[in-house]
């Protein structure tokens, strides 16, 4: 049986995760995990593409926390669905 070499898809992948997950235990960001899911769900095939699916992401959080910023101050900070809420 033949052992294939890993392609350099999984290579930038496995060090951009090991990139974030240094910048993790250096403290710089609280959410590695997080990092290191977006770097797998956003490498492309090529640097073009995974700007774009970076910039696409960037995007739609930044529409997600508008959205929720709003509904938070039209709601009075929450509402009456959101528990352990005291007033």
């Amino acid at each position: 049986m033949k052992i294939k070499k890993p392609g350099m898809r999984n290579i930038k992948t496995g060090l951009g995760v090991m990139i974030c997950v240094l910048i993790g235990y250096l403290h710089i960001i609280d959410n590695t995990f997080f990092a290191a899911a977006a770097c797998i769900v956003c490498m492309q095939t090529t640097v073009k593409g995974s700007l774009r699916v970076g910039f696409n992401r960037l995007k739609g959080t930044l529409v997600g926390g508008i959205i929720g910023f709003a509904r938070f101050k039209a709601f009075d900070g929450g509402g009456a669905d959101m528990p352990g809420r005291y007033k």
